[in-house]
């Protein structure tokens, strides 16, 4: 149990049961430190392995936790917040005092909870958007995990600065409906469970009895997650009892829109006096340079631990200007390529970025030079209901009008969707969200061939082709392209980071102080997923030609290796007339003719002729 552990490692692991807080910095070995104290506690009988309760915020986390634990020979419950709540409410149904006779879930019933929510909404306004329904999910979530009432929420809301495509009061009234529905049907939603499970163990001194007979030992993981209501969950489960470990990260703080509240991490001595405190600083992940480069970035930002590189030194971090995002993404492929060449596995590089519709972006220019990705997301591009509609409404298209050019009819197409580029929803939601996929359609297009969008019909059908691509299963070799918030808990050998422009990070809709500041916590949760290589690169001008700031994030702290593309070195073009080529987008060609840095081809059916440049993915045969 204690063989291999840091001083500060071992000193978490023996600390007496009672309350404990680990405040465990990026790649300092939290999950081996807490798994360890769990099954010590229970081969040194401080606690019975049947007493103790793990709980963490995923599904994933929780059988992680189990696993880690069973391989030192302990088995104890890892469950998350919900489903624990879920399984007491089952188990003490008929005293909760709720209807019916047994737990009924919303998520059983015809529809689901869209439904409810829909139908809360049309008594409020005259059309529901499927992006109205989906906002008022996550805004009840919200209002839930923040132990908001109905009547509550709109001040609350203006307050935080969320906005959202209704109004704030509208919403409210959509709550407040959504709530009533619920009772008349006698069913909860996965917020409620945390709640009634809560109001069980507060008002039932005979089911809190039992409960705390069977559980008397409680370990929260990513501590820093937890929100308000889960917090009440937990103190209802401890009652007077004080055995309660927590481990977390403030600076790892990402999820605050979703009611994430950190201060109940770093102010856990003030509601547990004399609570001991451990901090975990050795990194053991990354090289004292990115090391350093995570600690620079935070700065006086920090609530968290100041990291101590525990690796052997690596390169310093890059920065790369370049002048457009084109050139930025296609510099990229030709990077995530020289890196496989120079001996990294492609499963050890990531490439995160900060927007859903920048993953889009870059997977079409590493696509399109040959890079294999793998796209680590909840959905795909092509599988979003706002995408299926519009290339659903193409094929429409295609069959009334077959020779209509391909770009006039996905404007077209994006017109009649409500779709104006240039301007974005206010704030965020699911309107933002479809926005910045109806955009990435466009620039995807754009960014296509000439021959590709010669018509509806073809245009169509090339993307058919990028959509059965990404679908096409994968073997887990590719590249990682994710998002920032999607990487949290993930690790590489190298990892890029791209975009890092203001409008993308901080994101633009990151008005106040505490928003941006999250965004400075994600960039960092970006920066420490790399092990040995960390290479950060902007754009000065976009794609449609506007000027491009770099982050504020790169000027606040003391400038890594800045290094500037080199100008491009004049070359003779390889390509004749008449050569017969391969290109790893189009197939094979004929080249028709050529200049000193394109060549244009003949590949045939589907493509037809196509210019490209010479340093494309071309090969003579």
């Amino acid at each position: 149990m204690l063989d291999g552990l840091d001083p500060e490692q071992r000193a978490a692991v023996l600390a007496p049961p009672g309350p404990v807080r680990i405040l465990a910095g990026a790649g300092t070995g939290k999950t081996r430190t807490i798994t360890r104290r769990i099954a010590y506690l229970a081969v040194t009988k401080q606690v019975k392995a049947t007493e103790i309760l793990a709980v963490t915020h995923s599904n994933q986390a929780a059988g992680e936790l189990r696993d880690r634990i069973r391989s030192l020979g302990v088995s104890v419950q890892a469950r998350t917040f919900h489903s624990a709540a879920m399984g007491q409410l089952k188990h003490f149904w008929t005293r909760t005092g709720l209807p019916g006779d047994e737990l009924r879930m919303i998520h059983d019933f015809q529809g689901g909870q869209g439904s409810f929510l829909r139908k809360a909404l049309e008594a409020e306004v005259r059309s529901v958007a499927t992006t109205d329904v989906r906002d008022l999910r996550e805004e009840v979530d919200w209002a839930r995990r923040s132990r908001l009432t109905p009547d509550q929420y709109a001040q609350a809301a203006n307050k935080s600065g969320r906005k959202r495509n209704l109004p704030a009061a509208v919403l409210a009234a959509g709550y407040k409906r959504y709530e009533q529905a619920k009772r008349s049907q006698a069913v909860l939603d996965f917020g409620d469970t945390i709640e009634q499970c809560a109001l069980l163990l507060e008002n039932d001194r005979e089911a809190a009895a039992q409960f705390r007979d069977r559980y008397r030992c409680f370990v929260v993981d990513e501590y820093q997650d937890t929100d308000p209501s889960q917090e009440r969950l937990l103190a209802a489960w401890l009652g007077q009892g004080r055995n309660v470990t927590v481990v977390g990260d403030p600076n790892q703080t990402i999820f605050s829109f979703k009611g994430a509240d950190p201060s109940l991490l770093v102010g856990f001595a003030d509601r547990f006096p004399g609570a001991v405190s451990i901090s975990l600083d050795r990194d053991y992940r990354s090289t004292p340079q990115i090391v350093g480069y995570a600690n620079r970035l935070m700065g006086q930002a920090s609530t968290g631990v100041v990291l101590k590189g525990q690796r052997p030194d690596g390169p310093e971090p890059t920065l790369r200007t370049y002048d457009t995002e084109a050139t930025e993404a296609s510099a990229l492929a030709g990077r995530a390529n020289e890196l496989v060449a120079e001996g990294t596995t492609a499963s050890e590089i990531a490439i995160l970025v900060r927007t859903r519709s920048q993953v889009l972006f870059y997977r079409t220019a590493l696509q399109d030079e040959g890079v294999t990705t793998e796209v680590f997301d909840d959905e795909k591009f092509f599988e979003r209901q706002e995408i299926r509609q519009a290339m659903t409404a193409l094929a429409d298209l295609a069959e009334r009008s077959p020779t209509l050019a391909g770009m006039a009819g996905l404007q077209s197409v994006l017109k009649n969707a409500g779709f104006d580029p240039d301007v974005p929803p206010v704030g965020q939601g699911a309107a933002r969200d479809r926005w910045e996929s109806l955009g990435a359609l466009l620039r995807l297009v754009e960014r296509t061939p000439d021959g590709t969008r010669e018509t509806v019909e073809i245009l169509l059908r090339e993307l058919e082709r990028r959509a059965a691509a990404e679908h096409a299963p994968r073997g887990g070799g590719g590249v990682t392209l994710a998002t920032m918030h999607k990487a949290k808990g993930l690790e590489w050998d190298a990892v890029l980071l791209p975009g890092l422009a203001e409008g993308f990070l901080p994101i633009a809709y990151a008005a106040s102080s505490e928003e941006v500041d999250e965004e400075r916590r994600l960039f960092y949760v970006a920066v420490t997923r790399a092990r040995e290589r960390l290479e950060l690169s902007h754009a000065l001008v976009s794609e449609k030609g506007y000027p491009r700031k770099p982050s504020r994030f790169l000027d606040q702290i003391v400038p890594v290796r800045r290094s500037f593309p080199a100008a491009p070195v004049a070359a003779r073009n390889p390509y004749s007339v008449g050569d017969r080529v391969v290109s790893t987008t189009f197939g094979m060609g004929k080249v028709t003719a050529t200049t000193k840095t394109a060549v244009t081809a003949d590949f045939g059916t589907p493509y037809g002729v196509k210019t490209v440049t010479a340093d494309h993915k071309l090969s003579k045969l």
